[in-house]
């Protein structure tokens, strides 16, 4: 789910504009609307986070096993290695798709 300022969501939006150019509505619903269920379970999820009242003996009582936090450290490393650096085959890639 893109979401504003995100390329996701710029590639997102120009997905959308040319389903809608070339007048594909049946696909342009069969996309948005699954959207529209991960937008609000997704917004749901953060104001439960952000406004659901913190049990102040709880803080604290969360550890996890020390292989969770290198695997997340490692899929964030990944995350920012492709964003940072361009691979050319992916790039190539995305490009024949486009064209």
């Amino acid at each position: 789910m893109g979401m504003p300022p995100s390329g996701i969501f710029i590639s997102e939006l120009l997905i959308f504009k040319a389903l809608i150019l070339q007048k594909h509505w049946i696909l342009v619903i069969l996309v948005f609307f699954p959207l529209i269920v991960i937008f609000y379970v997704l917004i749901r999820a953060i104001f439960k986070i952000l406004f659901h009242p913190v049990d102040p003996n709880f803080i604290g009582k969360l550890k996890g096993a020390p292989i969770e936090y290198v695997l997340q450290i490692l899929l964030i490393v990944i995350s920012m290695y492709f964003g940072l650096f361009q691979n050319q085959t992916l790039f190539n890639l995305i490009q024949s798709i486009v064209n």
